[in-house]
């Protein structure tokens, strides 16, 4: 392949996939020059460090340990941007994964320095804060959308539990300054989401937004009119049934795609 075929092809990427694109270049990179690579851009917990290469709480985001921590960290972040890309297109997703990184990087250095005080110094890399920080807006967004994971079919809220309880569970653990990260870009995540709708009133955490998600809502309901609970449980179930048929559009044509009517349904439905 020549090398403007290459440029052509690179043009045209996604925004997400260019980033994908970087972080494989980087680690090909480190393999031949991993010193250089390492000092340049990986992030270190010391905070006058910080100070004099201040860079690092982003480019850290760009390296990684392994191949596999690579392969991981890419193939999540590109099924994950994919669909919030196509519903509200590059600003937000991009924010929300840099913001991520930015957050996940100081919740380290500081963490480190105050909260688990030892001599040694530590360094980070991964973008595993960004990659968090959208995977946990997407689950917060869509709670109830399944996606396949080994023979099952999982709902997203329960792919956040499981994240969120061993980023908890590894902050206290042998690499809890990389898992505190991650617990930055959990956070960051949950920010954007409570702040998505600006009808809503919300504050850095909108803790009744999140603490209502995660609680467990009994679609079972005492009703003394029958009918009305029968009448109830179908507009839930043909509610759910168009969001599932609105989102498999999304996924096959895209966002600008839908009508004005899906739209303003998709819109009425994130808020509840």
């Amino acid at each position: 392949m020549e090398l403007n075929d290459l440029k052509i092809k690179y043009k045209s990427f996604s925004v997400f996939e260019k980033i994908i694109f970087f972080n494989s270049l980087i680690f090909l990179l480190s393999l031949a020059f991993k010193s250089f690579i390492l000092d340049f851009f990986q992030l270190n917990s010391n905070i006058e460090n910080l100070l004099l290469n201040p860079w690092t709480l982003v480019t850290y985001s760009f390296v990684h340990i392994s191949v596999w921590d690579l392969f991981f960290n890419m193939l999540i972040l590109f099924y994950v941007s994919t669909p919030l890309v196509n519903i509200f297109k590059n600003t937000l997703p991009l924010k929300i994964y840099f913001y991520g990184i930015l957050i996940g990087g100081l919740f380290f250095v500081l963490s480190s320095s105050f909260l688990i005080p030892n001599e040694r110094v530590y360094n980070l890399i991964g973008a595993s804060a960004g990659v968090r920080a959208l995977l946990i807006f997407l689950c917060l967004y869509m709670p109830y959308k399944e996606v396949p994971i080994a023979f099952w079919k999982v709902k997203l809220k329960y792919v956040a539990y499981v994240i969120l309880i061993i980023d908890i569970l590894g902050a206290f653990g042998v690499n809890s300054g990389g898992y505190i990260s991650h617990i930055g870009g959990d956070l960051l995540g949950m920010y954007f989401y409570s702040n998505l709708y600006p009808t809503k009133k919300s504050s850095f955490l909108n803790w009744k937004t999140i603490q209502s998600w995660f609680t467990t809502k009994s679609k079972m309901k005492y009703y003394k009119n029958k009918d009305v609970k029968k009448q109830n449980l179908k507009s839930d179930a043909a509610a759910q049934k168009q969001i599932d048929v609105i989102l498999d559009k999304i996924s096959k044509s895209g966002y600008e795609n839908l009508s004005k009517d899906e739209k303003d349904f998709l819109f009425k439905a994130g808020k509840k």
